[in-house]
Formats: C-alpha cells, structure tokens, sequence
C-alpha cells in the first residue's frame, strides 16, 4: 500500500474491505493518514466493511476534523454499521457546532 499512485492506494483499500480479510485492518488504518481524500474515503469504506471497531477512535477525529466531506460523510456512513460505540459517536456529533446541513442529514440517516 506504498504506491505512489492515489488510485492504487484506493483501490488496494477497496479490495482489503471487500475481501473480509480482517488482518487487513492494520495497514487500513494507516490509509486514514493518506494525503488523497480519495484513499481516505476508501479506507474508511473498507474499514466499515470489515466492521473495524479498532477504528473507532480514528473515526470519531476525522468526522470532526476531516477537511473532506467525503471522508466525513464517509466516516458517518461507516459508523452507523459498526456498532452501538459507532451510534453514539454518530450521537455526539450530530449536536456538535460546525457540522454542515448536508452531513448532519447523513448521520441522522445513520442513526435510524
């Protein structure tokens, strides 16, 4: 996962994700440091998928930082898969200042 290519990154994310390999979970979560939003949005994805609860502290800091709507929208799409600790970050957020329209509309979503 050290391409210099944004798009192999991406795509290597999308493949571990889809391919349930949950020893995948570590280099994963690396990619949420990625300079690409592009492969940010798809290791969260991917993480979502493998219902990475390890990933949850990194989750609850890029939905609230992230400068990409996309990772964040991302980020709130993932957490509503993962568990009821992914629930509540979703919960804390939604009341947080700085939350755009569109994105609260999406974690409402992700609570239902």
């Amino acid at each position: 996962m050290s391409s210099s290519s944004y798009i192999d990154r991406a795509n290597s994310a999308r493949g571990l994700g889809e391919s349930g390999i949950k020893r995948a979970i570590p280099n994963l979560l690396q990619l949420l440091d990625d300079p690409s939003d592009y492969v940010r949005t798809q290791a969260v994805s991917a993480l979502g998928l493998l219902q990475a609860h390890e990933a949850l502290p990194k989750f609850r800091h890029l939905l609230l930082n992230d400068k990409s709507e996309d990772v964040r929208v991302e980020v709130a799409l993932a957490l509503g898969e993962i568990s009821d600790a992914g629930k509540e970050i979703l919960r804390e957020a939604s009341s947080m200042p700085g939350i755009s329209v569109y994105l609260r509309g999406i974690l409402s979503d992700s609570l239902a």
